[in-house]
């Protein structure tokens, strides 16, 4: 198993490689935990990424009111399976996160839009995702990054799209 370390300022490793599923399971754990030196370079990339998106956010709502709580990052392909994953999910190579923003301790669809306008004026990246929750207030976000394959989609997927993935136009 790898040590914990700091990815960023405000991310770290374990935050990337928790989950709960693979808690429960010691050989499913193991493997989520210990990811290749390959894979953990593109984790610290998708970090180094959501980094620069946090900071920008902690600028436009003063006073650092602002968080991003991270309930995916990495999965081993055995956990990618168990949740139902894409055969070929960034997730498996490090190069995708799931994320909620938190402004003054809640979630809110406006800010939502906002935050999506932001990473998409300012940042790359292979896709941002608007999963589930409702039309106009996701559940999470999934951010990915794919060097050389920036390619900026924007995608929604929930019930409001028949579960399928749907471009979408800021």
């Amino acid at each position: 198993m790898l040590p914990d370390s700091k990815l960023t300022l405000d991310f770290n490793l374990y935050q990337f490689l928790h989950s709960q599923i693979a808690e429960r399971d010691p050989k499913l754990r193991e493997k989520q935990y210990s990811p290749s030196p390959e894979i953990v370079k593109e984790i610290k990339k998708t970090a180094i990424l959501l980094q620069r998106i946090f900071d920008k956010l902690k600028t436009e709502y003063e006073d650092n009111r602002v968080n991003i709580v991270i309930s995916s990052g990495y999965r081993c392909p055995e956990l990618n399976k168990l949740v139902n994953g894409s055969k070929t999910s960034d997730h498996m190579y490090g190069r995708a996160v799931d994320f909620k923003v938190i402004l003054n301790g809640k979630e809110s669809g406006e800010v939502y839009k906002k935050v999506v306008k932001i990473i998409y004026g300012n940042f790359e990246f292979y896709q941002l995702i608007w999963e589930y929750g409702t039309n106009t207030q996701p559940a999470w976000l999934h951010l990915s990054q794919r060097d050389g394959q920036n390619i900026k989609q924007l995608l929604k997927i929930g019930s409001y799209t028949n579960g399928k993935y749907t471009p979408f136009k800021i």
